[in-house]
């Protein structure tokens, strides 16, 4: 997977592995144990992304999330969740 970040607001993504009926499967990504990525403004960044063989063939969507740090502001922040369709 690769990943873009456009957005000066957003630092982090959380990316999530999804079967037909959108229920998360269990997976890793190379950067570690947690599913949360780091992308600093206008990077791309390669994620590889691990999903158990018995759990493979169930995999149709994988999705990023925009995380935003909490900071002292107040009012709506925008989110955003993207998701691709596995090509099988």
């Amino acid at each position: 997977m690769r990943l873009y970040n456009t957005r000066g607001d957003v630092d982090y993504y959380r990316i999530q592995v999804l079967d037909e009926d959108f229920k998360p499967l269990k997976f890793a990504i190379d950067s570690g144990q947690s599913n949360t990525v780091n992308v600093r403004f206008r990077k791309f960044k390669t994620v590889s992304i691990y999903v158990p063989s018995e759990q493979s063939s169930r995999v149709v969507y994988i999705c990023s999330k925009s995380l935003i740090l909490r900071s002292n502001q107040t009012g709506s922040v925008l989110s955003s969740r993207i998701c691709s369709k596995v090509n099988r």
